[in-house]
């Protein structure tokens, strides 16, 4: 499906204020999205299909910094949230018949408090820890509603026989209490370079999608597994990072064991135990009016039950970027490179790669200029020669026809005059 329509209202206010030997912020905000998707607003269609969702998000967070000393500081807060998502696909002529439930009716509770803190245990060493706990309850409310995916067909379905004719489980509501926390330490071993490694372990719940998504055809499925288990990461991060004169550079791996990695295979979705093994870099020279940058990234990813590498892993990418600035005006122009990826989990292996990807590179320019005080215009120029290029990491079709690459758009030109009083 194609998605012609997005309303989207956003409102947010934050406060804060000095208190003791610190600061206070609270921060509410408030989201309603109403999004729409079809087959036939920007191609034909033999049968027309529409699905309309609605989100509303709304939360608070408190936040309390504190300096205790000279050597320590601790923060603490408390966050609230609450999701509803609901979406419902639709079809025939009048497009009036309820297809699907694909998001039906559900809703998500989180309460979460945290506290951190970091300790100066010598002039050039720092270490840190923090401990986070939420609270997380998951429900979906039309699970026991009817819809019948053929206009005038005998057959009806609930969301429920759906989780249950997938996964053998009658459960719908989902609570789940996540303990996440981290330890870091920084040794500065001379005036322009540090070494930061940071050991942490954090739980994330899993999404809409991948707990309630429940979208029936007459050729096939999409159900979410409102029986998964938390996703829980153990990550070892270590940083190099430096400066000399107009240079600058920051290496980076990582590590990240996880433990009940939620897998999509073949419209379903279990949980896995995965490995993620990360190298990042980053390397410039600047002297104020010219600069360049040279960035690098690479992920491995492996399904450990399976010895199968999971989908969706980004290639190789390198981008390099040469920038200039005078007296307010900026320009830069950004080179975009990325590796073929051959290590993929296919389609029809049960995986979300349609296939192997080819390399790009793709050149985009870029530009910003202060036209009066409170008047500046920035434009860009993406895709300058106008290739045709598809990141791997990229959409999935919705519809039976399984799963393909979406190009990304061809040379665009943007522009944008921003005031500010």
């Amino acid at each position: 499906m194609d998605a012609p329509k997005t309303d989207t209202d956003l409102y947010r206010l934050e406060v804060g204020a000095p208190v003791t030997d610190g600061s206070w912020n609270l921060m509410l905000w408030k989201a309603d999205v109403d999004h729409v998707m079809d087959n036939f607003s920007l191609r034909q269609a033999m049968m027309k299909m529409q699905t309309n969702s609605k989100t509303r998000t709304e939360g608070a967070r408190l936040v309390l910094d504190q300096t205790l000393n000279d050597t320590n500081d601790i923060a603490l807060g408390i966050d609230v949230e609450r999701n509803d998502w609901d979406a419902t696909m639709f079809n025939g002529m009048a497009l009036a018949n309820e297809a699907s439930l694909m998001w039906p009716g559900v809703e998500r509770e989180r309460v979460g408090v945290f506290v951190e803190g970091f300790h100066q245990i010598r002039a050039n060493a720092r270490l840190g820890a923090g401990v986070r706990y939420d609270r997380i309850e998951m429900d979906a409310t039309r699970a026991g509603q009817r819809f019948t995916p053929m206009l005038g067909g005998m057959m009806s379905f609930t969301p429920a026989e759906l989780y249950a004719s997938a996964y053998g489980t009658d459960r719908v509501s989902a609570n789940d209490d996540n303990v996440s926390g981290f330890m870091t330490g920084e040794w500065r071993f001379s005036p322009g370079q540090a070494l930061e490694v940071t050991a942490s372990h954090s739980a994330r719940s899993p999404g809409v999608n991948e707990r309630y998504v429940a979208r029936k055809t007459m050729s096939g499925s999409w159900v979410g597994n409102p029986g998964l288990d938390v996703e829980k990461h153990n990550k070892l991060d270590v940083t190099l990072s430096g400066r000399a004169g107009n240079w600058h550079w920051r290496p980076s791996l990582w590590v990240d064991q996880v433990d009940d990695y939620v897998l999509r295979s073949e419209s379903r979705y279990y949980n896995v135990d995965a490995r993620l093994l990360g190298v990042e870099g980053e390397f410039g020279w600047s002297n104020g009016t010219w600069s360049t940058t040279s960035r690098f990234a690479s992920v491995r990813g492996e399904n450990r039950d399976d010895d199968q590498a999971l989908s969706r892993i980004p290639p190789i990418q390198f981008n390099q970027t040469v920038a200039w600035t005078h007296q307010g005006h900026a320009l830069a122009i950004e080179w975009q490179l990325a590796r073929r990826q051959d290590r993929v989990y296919l389609e029809e292996d049960g995986g979300l790669d349609p296939a192997t990807s080819p390399g790009y590179g793709v050149l985009n320019l870029s530009g910003s200029h202060p036209l009066m005080t409170n008047l500046s215009l920035t434009w860009a120029v993406d895709n300058v020669f106008d290739k045709t290029w598809a990141r791997h990491v990229s959409k999935d079709n919705l519809s039976d026809e399984g799963v393909y690459r979406v190009n990304e758009p061809g040379r665009t030109v943007r522009a944008a005059l921003t005031a500010r009083w």
